[in-house]
């Protein structure tokens, strides 16, 4: 079987963050009907941003 690329549309790529300071890697296909969804996430542990406010602190 075999499959033929008849278009490819242009995309949109930018990241979002939220409250608790997770990253979410935003995808939009530039078709004109498509909506934004999110391709992945990284999620910041309270470890993590703990120990980002320690070196903080240190600086």
């Amino acid at each position: 079987m075999t499959a033929k690329v008849v278009m490819v549309f242009p995309r949109k790529v930018w990241i979002e963050s939220d409250i608790m300071g997770s990253r979410h890697v935003m995808v939009q296909h530039d078709d004109g009907v498509s909506l934004p969804f999110t391709y992945c996430s990284f999620f910041m542990t309270m470890r993590i941003q703990a120990m980002q406010r320690y070196e903080s602190n240190l600086k």
